[in-house]
């Protein structure tokens, strides 16, 4: 549906609010919008008439509603229906609606669509993400503009023959379908904007005719080569994950975006007219050296993961930003000003650096690298430089008046490393070097961090009067060494983490402090004498062992508190007075009452790994939660979880689960841990197409994973060590891109890509 189609839905997040329904009526046109996550409430709503019969446009978006049949019996007017991320099965009922020119239909059970014939004034349906076999019902829909039907695998391909009825279809989507034959799409060529995504298409044959194409997206395919010669308006192309050896783009002039990422290019060619073309994505592939001498309109360049030795070439570029990063790249020198704005050249093999007299350069980075030595001169617009993660023991900065941020951290620094004038420099970070002073820093810092450097005298930050973060974690300071930080009342975010102390009695000065991290201290006590308790907002107390928890009703402000580590703290009984909370960590605590927790109902974020839970039934309560992490409560029974509709983030491994039925309602969920669990397939799964990640890992008993053929989203699966379930993966086989950890093979990916794969191990 087009994004102004239907008013901004208004979120209800109590049953205080007088409000359930947002919109303006008027003698001729009314907007409304209703988004509950409570189905009962929206019956309600929508079953005693309270919507204006003289409605237009109608916003139904995620409230759970399975029947329509009396909703609409009186709204002829409606024009407009969004009916997206629902439960409805049957739509029958709304071919009553003949004016309707705007259907949404998205994310529901939906399989037959015979109905929908009927609405013949329809110019945008969204059909995405349902059940649809057939699509030969709508070819009576001729006034169609706009159509989606992404997210249908079982579509007969051969039935997308209708649209060839559709002759002023301006807007198709059927990404996620399986298609192989573009026969049926040819005769399309009214067709501006086409999405072919995520598809089994091998090669372009039949997208001949679609001259009037200008956004074509053939992303995620086993496309070899092409040639679009024939488009000559396109203006925005996406090959990107394919198979892709050789592009020829000689005649797209008009072309101001192009994605060819992760393909097996190992050379291109581009024609002597791209005037137009601004965006240029070349990543991960083989790519040694490129000519694009001939694009003078270029803003943006990506080559990053590719196979280049040598950047000469970027000399004769002008360009806003330009990614090398993951290259073979071992030397930069330039004594002449280049015409780029940001350049990032991390993650590769570069052991000297000697840049000079850069007037347009804003950006740069060279984090991990081989560097020991660099010197920069003359930088008259530099406002950002990283050199984390190199071997620098010494670095010379001449004329950066401009320079705001400065990263070298993890480098071999120890003395002075700083020997110029940085009048503007606000953002420094030392971390893991071996810093035994910070006089050479210029007090318009605001930002230093400190982290495992292991210094011990911290008077001279005191001296810093416009510091607002500071982190001084995991250094052997002790709580005389603080008192240097009275002085720095402007401080809000503070990190003392792992510190060797005892007591906070020399923070009470830092009056603006919202953010205070005490982890790993043994702090006997919070005495809101010694702290700033009336600004704090978020505490962090991991691992403080011999913490008292008196007190804490004075802290009102808080919004994220963490108490995770201390593995002697039980039933913590949470202060009426914290009406303001939002994130709360209890993991490895000894044991919890949820019921004494319930108060909190405006929690969005609760944690409580590896603790023993009481009352679990309570979770009810925390309707708001987005994110929920329960792996290794000792929960077997799940049910009042099937309440929690509002959760994209949920973890329920190492609890031997045997029951799944609670989830298949969870819609929104995007990552899902089951890991240990003791269910026999998946049949609770199939609506839950959002989720992106999914742990199954260690479960002797699952055997079917049929219904993962509906999670088209999936980025990251492991299935390590499920030994019954089927070695052929048929039902998922066709959901790309994926990850897959199975049981017959240490680690099976269905990518090609080396760095990706790294990655996913580091999901997993």
């Amino acid at each position: 549906m087009s994004r102004d189609s239907f008013p901004k839905q208004v979120d209800h997040t109590s049953e205080d609010e007088a409000t359930t329904i947002s919109g303006s009526q008027g003698s001729s046109r009314a907007r409304v919008n209703i988004n509950w996550p409570d189905k009962q409430i929206t019956d309600e709503i929508l079953s005693q008439r309270q919507i204006p019969t003289s409605a237009q446009q109608l916003n139904l978006t995620g409230n759970l509603i399975q029947d329509v049949s009396s909703y609409h019996a009186k709204l002829q007017h409606l024009t407009g229906l969004n009916l997206n991320s629902n439960r409805i099965c049957d739509v029958t009922s709304i071919t009553v609606l003949t004016k309707l020119a705007l259907l949404g239909l998205s994310n529901n059970s939906i399989r037959n669509i015979a109905p929908l014939e009927s609405l013949t004034n329809l110019t945008e349906l969204n059909l995405n993400n349902n059940h649809i076999r057939s699509v030969k019902p709508l070819a009576r829909l001729t006034k169609l503009k706009v159509f989606s039907l992404t997210h249908n695998s079982q579509i007969d391909t051969n039935d997308l023959a209708c649209l060839k009825n559709f002759e002023q279809l301006e807007t198709l989507n059927i990404s996620h379908n399986s298609i192989s034959n573009l026969e049926h799409i040819k005769h399309v060529n009214s067709l501006t904007e086409l999405d072919l995504s995520n598809n089994c298409i091998e090669n372009l044959s039949g997208l001949e005719n679609l001259t009037n194409l200008k956004k074509l997206n053939l992303s995620y395919n086993k496309i070899g080569s092409c040639n679009l010669a024939n488009m000559p308006n396109l203006e925005n192309l996406n090959l990107s994950l394919n198979k892709v050896v050789t592009c020829n783009v000689v005649n797209n002039a008009q072309l101001k975006e192009i994605n060819l990422s992760r393909n097996k290019i190992n050379d291109i060619k581009f024609g002597n007219t791209h005037n137009s073309l601004k965006k240029l994505d070349l990543s991960y592939n083989k790519i040694g050296s490129c000519n694009l001498a001939n694009m003078p309109n270029l803003e943006n360049l990506n080559l990053s993961v590719n196979k280049i030795l040598s950047i000469e070439f970027i000399k004769r570029l002008s360009l806003k930003t330009i990614d090398l990063g993951y290259n073979a790249i071992d030397s930069c020198k330039f004594s002449t000003s280049l015409n780029i704005e940001e350049i990032n050249l991390s993650c590769n093999r570069i052991s000297s650096i000697k840049f000079e007299n850069q007037s347009s350069i804003t950006k740069l980075n060279f984090s991990k690298n081989v560097i020991r030595l660099c010197k920069f001169k003359k930088f008259s617009k530099l406002e950002e430089l990283d050199l984390s993660h190199n071997q620098i023991w010494e670095v010379k900065l001449e004329n950066m008046g401009e320079l705001e941020a400065l990263n070298l951290s993890h480098n071999r620094i120890t003395g002075h490393y700083i020997d110029c004038a940085l009048p503007k420099l606000k953002v420094i970070c030392l971390d893991g070097n071996q810093v035994k002073t910070v006089n050479t820093l210029p007090s318009s810092v605001t930002n230093l961090s400190l982290n495992n450097t292991g210094i011990t005298n911290i008077t001279e930050v005191g001296y810093f009067n416009n510091l607002t973060q500071l982190n001084l974690g995991n250094n052997r300071l002790g709580n005389e060494s603080l008192s240097s930080i009275q002085r720095n009342s402007t401080i809000v975010d503070l990190d003392l983490s792992n510190t060797k102390l005892d007591s906070v009695a020399y923070l009470r000065e830092l009056t603006q402090m919202k953010t205070l991290i005490l982890s790993g201290n043994r702090i006997g006590t919070l005495n809101p004498s010694s702290l700033p308790f009336k600004t704090l907002e978020t505490l962090h107390l991991e691992c403080t062992e011999t913490i008292k928890y008196d007190n804490l009703q004075y802290f009102t402000n808080l919004t994220d508190v963490s108490f995770s580590g201390n593995k002697e703290m039980q039933r913590l009984c949470i202060p009426a007075e914290w009406k303001k909370l939002k994130v709360l960590s209890l993991n490895n605590t000894h044991e919890q009452d949820v019921g004494s927790l319930k108060t909190q109902k405006g929690i969005t974020k609760l944690s409580l790994q590896n603790t023993k839970l009481l009352n679990i039934g309570d979770l009810s309560a925390f309707s708001l939660i987005k994110e929920l992490n329960l792996r290794g409560t000792q929960t077997s029974d799940i049910s009042a979880i099937s309440q929690l509709t509002q959760l994209t983030a949920l973890n329920l491994g190492d609890n031997g689960i045997t029951d799944t039925t609670p989830l298949a309602d969870l819609v929104q969920l995007i990552t899902l841990d089951l890991r240990r669990a003791l269910f026999e397939n998946t049949k609770d799964f199939s609506n839950l197409t959002q989720i992106t990640e999914l742990n199954l890992k260690r479960n002797p008993n699952l055997e079917s994973i049929e219904e993962l053929r509906y999670l088209t989203n999936l980025k990251a699966l492991n299935l390590k060590k499920c030994t019954k379930v089927p070695d052929d993966l048929e039902p998922i086989q066709s959901i790309r891109p994926l990850s897959l950890i199975h049981p017959n093979c240490d680690a099976m990916y269905l990518v090609e890509d080396d760095i990706v794969k790294q990655q996913i191990c580091e999901i997993l």
